[in-house]
């Protein structure tokens, strides 16, 4: 079974464009002194991974109708799990993550002038569980060509691509924010 992270997603980074774009938006009125919560259960498994969210007042309401994210791109299919895999640009910047990791590692030298220089990690997870015993701050976890990044920026980089494929989820499905602040 995969670990379990949730994440709290503030209201603002939900807000899509105020044009009429968006008929189907739902729209979740807050007023100031409620706090906005989201929760991300993310599983990273040793092979696929995928998320599950839930608003706060959804919970409260149906705590067992989450919406599971039935998106991910493979063969011309969708899937609720990708690849647990993650391409970082020679910067250590986010690349890629799952399925579109893979694709882009399988290419990156014809198409990137810096290819060798991309850091590639499949089934991450599993370093983390062999290493159990001495975690530490300072833990690291090795790419396939050997080279060793912090295990705290593999999984953050994966939780930021995650988090991004949620708010984007989101916004494809029509979930907006409005806050009502109170003057006086």
């Amino acid at each position: 079974m995969g670990q379990i992270f949730s994440s709290q997603i503030p209201a603002h980074e939900l807000a899509t464009s105020s044009t009429s774009e968006s008929a189907n938006v739902q729209l979740v009125k807050l007023n100031k002194s409620a706090a906005a919560r989201l929760v991300i259960a993310i599983d990273f498994g040793s092979f696929a991974s995928g998320y599950a969210y839930q608003f706060l007042s959804e919970f409260e309401n149906k705590p067992l109708e989450m919406h599971i994210n039935t998106r991910w791109k493979h063969g011309g299919q969708s899937a609720n799990k990708t690849q647990t895999a993650l391409l970082l640009k020679p910067d250590l910047l986010l690349g890629e993550f799952g399925y579109a990791a893979q694709r882009k590692f399988r290419t990156i030298h014809t198409n990137e002038k810096d290819g060798d220089n991309w850091y590639y990690f499949e089934g991450f997870k599993m370093t983390l569980y062999h290493n159990r015993d001495n975690l530490s701050s300072n833990s690291t976890i090795e790419d396939v060509k050997g080279r060793h990044v912090p295990a705290t920026l593999v999984f953050g980089r994966s939780i930021q691509y995650i988090k991004e494929h949620v708010l984007n989820n989101m916004r494809e499905n029509g979930m907006a924010y409005i806050e009502d602040v109170q003057s006086g």
